[in-house]
């Protein structure tokens, strides 16, 4: 069977479900993207170049959209001249509008996966602080879900990640999407003895505790000025400690006097004095995530609106004590004191509070660890997911809402995992 992903990076959220196809006989896989992060691992990856000239001209409300279709169009005409084989499926990552040219293309069943839908009024928390959301800003979220309202009436059938996610979708079309994390390599990440205590360059004594954050990107929604917040009270009152950060850096545009910098390098120049405790990454090779998550003490994972990062449930499958935002997508994941903590994500404070007790008293905690690990390998891990993605795949063309249904994470089924694991 042969299968088209397209996203607007490789390797995309569905990587890991796309590689595990692509060893199955008789399944062959292409990827069409716009960025490639590692272009020397690209087999079977082709590009896409989107118009971006006349950016400028739309309407504020409809720029968004006219960047959509720009990509709609890249698709199709790299699709078009690139694909070696006509797919079976084509699986789009929803938001692009490419699920309507495809179609048109290869006259093939669309599967698209769905990464968030605005409802403004409900679903997630403010990115910072400040509750009130302007007019300007819910007509802007309204019409941003031009692109995703097309392939959501387009595809055959989708998926997203998590059960809030689905909830946010229309209760017209949801029927059309299932709840299906995209998996995790539970053999790739575990939790593995003798790692040297070396991070880049920089050897860590053995007194020394590592706390690691993840984010997409250090930004807001990532709770970059929340953690910053809770690790500088977390170092007074346990000085011992540095951090980690993995996670893409974000240009920010230049003001006047001054050119453009990251937040990275903001924080380096307005920190210079603490910039000794933080090592920075912006991403890291699977196995040296593995490696990481093995010798630290605490993962921190911020996140809103989407849900957590594969790399958060990576951390979950190497037996890490993790902390997450306590919000509806991240607590589908995380049991607070079960499996892992949770704290709010705008409290600094709340988040310093539990990582100090981790990091005093890290034996109390390593259980949560343990039963993190056996929530990962009973309902999230490739074994247990693949095979359903592939069935899905399958019946795409001729699929009813209840002959894809997969299994989801049941509040009673993690806690009878739970207490197996105890």
């Amino acid at each position: 069977m042969n299968v088209l992903f397209v996203s607007k990076e490789h390797p995309g959220r569905l990587a890991p479900l796309a590689w595990e196809l692509a060893k199955t006989p008789g399944w062959h896989c292409e990827f069409l993207c716009n960025k490639i992060a590692n272009p020397a691992k690209a087999e079977n990856v082709h590009r896409y170049e989107p118009e971006r000239a006349a950016a400028k001209g739309p309407h504020y409300l409809a720029r968004l959209y006219d960047l959509q279709v720009r990509d709609a169009e890249a698709i199709y005409e790299a699709a078009r001249s690139s694909c070696r084989r006509t797919p079976d499926v084509v699986v789009d990552a929803a938001g692009t509008g490419s699920c309507l040219p495809l179609r048109d293309l290869f006259g093939r069943p669309v599967v698209a996966y769905f990464e968030y839908f605005h409802q403004p009024g409900r679903g997630a928390p403010r990115t910072r602080a400040r509750q009130q959301m302007s007019e300007e800003e819910r007509l802007r979220l309204r019409m941003a879900n031009a692109a995703t309202l097309l392939d959501l009436v387009n595809c055959d059938c989708g998926l997203t990640s998590t059960q809030f996610q689905h909830s946010l979708l229309p209760r017209e079309l949801s029927y059309k999407v299932r709840v299906l994390f995209e998996g995790c390599d539970v053999d790739l990440y575990s939790r593995r003895s003798g790692v040297a205590r070396v991070i880049g360059r920089r050897k860590i004594d053995p007194t020394t505790r590592i706390v690691t954050y993840l984010a997409n990107r250090l930004n807001s929604s990532s709770g970059w000025e929340t953690f910053l917040a809770a690790a500088r009270e977390i170092e007074k009152r346990y000085p011992g400690v540095v951090f980690v950060v993995v996670g893409g850096d974000v240009p920010a545009p230049a003001m006047e006097g001054r050119a453009a910098e990251s937040a990275k390098q903001r924080f380096l120049r307005e920190n210079k004095e603490e910039s000794e405790k933080f090592i920075f990454f912006e991403s890291l090779r699977p196995v040296d995530l593995a490696s990481l998550f093995s010798i630290t003490d605490l993962v921190i994972h911020l996140t809103v609106p989407g849900a957590p990062l594969p790399a958060f449930v990576a951390a979950m499958a190497c037996e890490c004590v993790v902390l997450g935002s306590d919000f509806a997508p991240v607590r589908e994941f995380i049991r607070h004191r079960q499996n892992g903590l949770l704290a709010g994500h705008h409290s600094p404070m709340a988040i310093a509070d539990e990582a100090v007790r981790v990091l005093r008293h890290p034996d109390n905690y390593r259980v949560f660890g343990t039963r993190a690990r056996a929530c990962v390998a009973q309902h999230l891990s490739l074994q247990v997911v693949v095979p359903r993605f592939r069935h899905l795949l399958m019946s795409a063309g001729d699929a009813l809402p209840d002959q894809f249904a997969v299994e989801e994470i049941s509040a009673e089924a993690q806690e009878e995992n739970i207490n197996e694991a105890s």
